[in-house]
């Protein structure tokens, strides 16, 4: 089984390059946007949001939040340290 990987910000970059996808999902997404682009109800955004899921994948502008496009698919795929070693590790014991 080959080891999992972080997407790069090629592979996000080249996503949203076919099909109008860049239009539809501008690098700054509203709430909106973003709970469309990752099939989320806003509750479930606000609460992920609120929980830190999207830490550094934020920002107010005054009372309005925004979303990095591309910083919540990375956060959203991101291999956790621990379980890439883990898989490593399972990996070597077959």
């Amino acid at each position: 089984m080959a080891r999992k990987k972080n997407l790069t910000a090629e592979e996000i970059a080249a996503a949203f390059a076919a099909g109008g996808w860049e239009q539809k999902f501008p690098p700054i997404l509203n709430p909106k946007q973003a709970g469309e682009l990752l099939g989320l109800p806003p509750s479930t955004l606000s609460l992920y949001t609120q929980e830190g899921l999207f830490a550094g994948a934020t920002n107010l502008i005054g009372k309005h939040r925004r979303y990095w496009r591309d910083r919540i698919i990375t956060h959203l795929f991101r291999v956790p340290r621990d379980k890439s070693k883990q898989n490593q590790q399972e990996e070597n014991e077959e």
